[in-house]
């Protein structure tokens, strides 16, 4: 994997992406791979945007699993660093992301409040969609208070 990654960052692999993703996606086990797979996902977004579009949805499942499995700190900022690249993308796919980091987060507030409301007001601004996530945004929000009001 880490070939891959050294590959990705110095050639041109613009013809190869999918295979390249296809390769990412299915070949994260442990925590050394899941970093490296995020570095060279991090590239495509940021050189083959237009290119993942047909691959978002695989992307966000994969980053989805990965915070379920409880990743640290530095992982998750890689995973909104990727969709900060793609956040114009994103709209149609807003709805697999918003409620999950929402449900996410909800338990690790102080660990990841300030980069998450980051991402939240980026995504309101670019994803039109975003709105229909009100709901769970507001109870993320509502919970941060209570816990903010409990520690005084």
């Amino acid at each position: 994997m880490k070939v891959v990654l050294v590959v990705t960052q110095n050639c041109n692999l613009g013809d190869y992406v999918d295979d390249v993703l296809k390769y990412v996606v299915h070949s994260t086990s442990n925590l050394e791979l899941i970093e490296v797979s995020l570095d060279i996902l991090e590239i495509f977004a940021y050189k083959f945007r237009s290119s993942l579009r047909h691959s978002l949805e695989a992307i966000i499942h994969l980053a989805n699993k990965y915070i379920k499995s409880k990743i640290p700190k530095k992982v998750i900022l890689k995973i909104f660093s990727i969709y900060k690249h793609l956040e114009d993308l994103l709209d149609p796919h807003i709805h697999l992301i918003v409620p999950f980091f929402c449900e996410s987060f909800l338990t690790t507030a102080s660990e990841l409040t300030d980069e998450f409301l980051e991402l939240l007001v980026s995504f309101s601004q670019n994803c039109s969609s975003t709105i229909e996530y009100l709901k769970p945004i507001t109870q993320y929000l509502v919970n941060l208070l209570q816990v903010a009001a409990s520690r005084k």
